[in-house]
């Protein structure tokens, strides 16, 4: 864990992974205010061992910002996903 600036906001930079390679959970990083605890930032992408129908890569990006009313807003999000190109549909069965 490390402390780090975002837009004037002292934050937590938190490294996250998963327990075993082959869970369907994000890698990556999460940022929380320091002085309210509240989320600050995402940047979390599934791990290369988890098996998704068709999908390669996806990795997500989100910013968040504190409102007046003390609620969050997103105020930038940015979703990447990679479709597989290597599979055939033989490689498919249906039930």
């Amino acid at each position: 864990m490390d402390t780090v600036l975002i837009d004037n906001d002292s934050c937590y930079e938190i490294k996250v992974k998963p327990r075993r390679p082959q869970d369907l959970v994000f890698a990556g990083k999460i940022w929380i205010n320091a002085a309210d605890y509240a989320l600050r930032r995402l940047d979390l992408e599934v791990t290369k061992s988890v098996n998704i129908n068709f999908i390669d890569k996806y990795k997500v990006q989100m910013d968040y910002e504190k409102q007046e009313n003390r609620s969050l807003r997103s105020y930038k999000n940015q979703g990447i996903g990679r479709l597989a190109t290597n599979w055939r549909l033989s490689n498919w069965s249906y039930w």
